[in-house]
Parts: C-alpha cells; structure tokens; sequence
C-alpha cells in the first residue's frame, strides 16, 4: 500500500526581520531586526552595530552593507582587480557581481560589489568578505535574496 512522504519544511529566516523601504529609490529588502539603518543622500548603510553619524562609515565595520544609488549621469562601477565576475539577479533585474581579489588600500578589507540598474537608476551594493574569493557572512545573503524592486 502507497503512504506518502512528508516534504520537508522549509523555514524563511527572514519572516520576523524588519523591512527596509525606500520610495525615493524603489526598493526595499529585509533585514535583522537589531540591525540598523542610515541614509546619507544617495547612500543607505546598513549594519549590526549602530552606525556613526558622520565620517565614511563601512570601513571596519565587517558586517555593513552599504547601498549607492546614482542617477544615469553618474554610472556605477566594478572595480579593475576583478577575477570573480558573474551574473546574478537581484530582485527582478540581472545584476553583476564582482569579488575584489586585492584588499582596499585604505584599511585592508576585501568587497563584494553587485551593481545593477533600473531605467533611470543604477544601484550598487558593496559588502565585505572574509578573503579574496568572496567568502563572506552569510547573512548579506540571506538580505540579498529579500531585495525587492518597488517602482
């Protein structure tokens, strides 16, 4: 006699994190509920520890996610010492994504950029990995696949 099997459930992480959105720019995504937020202009920081009021903000900060967004007259970019390029999506959009394979000069950390526009807008998401082959925390993942395009 036939007895089904069970699927297995699976469990969205994301389901009790806050959403951040932004009208302005057309998107929003998730993020953990003890996370914080700052906008500067066209900049979004985003981070697990709070984030300072002035100064550039992401450099030592391992956790931070930092979002730019430009208008067409300003392109975004992917750095020249790039080996691991790839396309991806984000949201509904294709995206690229590049893992720096050499640590910033300015206090030796290696990024991830993923770069990706709307018709009238470019997005750029940096944020830091552990080592020069894109090892990173997780959980930009996790808010990565939260990301949503509103306009």
């Amino acid at each position: 006699q036939f007895s089904p099997t069970p699927l297995a459930s699976v469990t969205d992480e994301t389901v009790n994190w806050k959403t951040y959105k932004d009208s302005k720019y057309g998107f929003e995504l998730k993020i953990p509920d003890s996370w914080y937020v700052r906008k500067y202009d066209h900049t979004i920081f985003i981070n697990e520890t709070p984030i300072p009021d002035k100064g550039y903000l992401t450099h030592g900060l391992s956790t931070a996610i930092q979002i730019n967004i430009f208008s067409d007259s300003r392109n975004t970019h992917i750095p020249s010492k790039t080996d691991l390029v790839t396309n991806i999506t984000l949201g509904d959009k294709q995206a690229t994504k590049a893992i720096l394979q050499e640590p910033t000069r300015l206090d030796g950390v290696y990024l991830t950029y993923i770069t990706t526009k709307t018709s009238n807008t470019n997005y750029e998401i940096i944020f830091f990995n552990k080592d020069n082959k894109g090892t990173h925390n997780p959980i930009f993942d996790q808010i990565l696949s939260t990301f949503k395009f509103t306009n």
